[in-house]
């Protein structure tokens, strides 16, 4: 992959790619070729760009919104599957949504699904249908089991201590963004770090 940007009959800016006069059919063909692996792995960088940067830089992991201009869903998207499916259990035949509907999988299943996946060459639409089969719970639950026993619906709830909430409403709204963001990724122990309250 290292070869997708040694294109030089090629210029390249945000909004155009220019062709050379000289440009061969050949070199035409290849950067078609090229932009097309390109689209099919930016997700997979930018995901693998996140995780990374969150171990080396988890002070600053914020700021990736504002370098990509992406929205937190999609950032968030793109670092779930980087996760689940690591580098050396994806595939170049399968699309990154292919990979988005299998990372919902149990991981031990997620490698066996893949290869499948890429033996029957699966669209998007079918490996949702396949995950959506895959994840369903066979058996409709009945009102009450058989045993009497009866779910309970009254597990505790954290308890979270009210005087946290002034320290939030101090925060700017860059390090509320990113106390939010820490909230959702990691949890209530690791975002109140942020609040200075260890």
């Amino acid at each position: 992959m290292s070869d997708l940007m040694a294109l030089p009959a090629f210029e390249f800016e945000e909004t155009s790619l220019t062709m050379s006069p000289d440009a061969t059919f050949e070199d035409w063909f290849t950067c078609g070729e090229t932009l097309k692996r390109m689209d099919k792995a930016v997700q997979f960088w930018i995901g693998d760009w996140l995780i990374q940067g969150e171990v080396m830089f988890p002070d600053r992991y914020s700021q990736a919104l504002e370098a990509t201009g992406a929205s937190y869903t999609s950032l968030r998207a793109y670092a779930w599957v980087a996760r689940a499916i690591p580098p050396d259990m994806r595939s170049d035949a399968l699309s990154w949504s292919v990979h988005r509907e299998i990372a919902a999988l149990p991981e031990p299943v997620r490698e066996t699904t893949i290869a499948k996946a890429v033996e029957e060459d699966w669209s998007a639409r079918r490996a949702h249908a396949e995950v959506r089969e895959a994840t369903r719970d066979p058996a409709p639950k009945s009102e009450e089991p058989a045993d009497g026993w009866k779910e309970r619906d009254d597990f505790d709830k954290p308890s979270i201590d009210p005087m946290w909430l002034p320290k939030v409403r101090a925060l700017s709204d860059h390090d509320l963004l990113a106390f939010i963001q820490e909230l959702l990724d990691h949890g209530w122990e690791h975002a109140r770090r942020r609040l200075g309250d260890e």
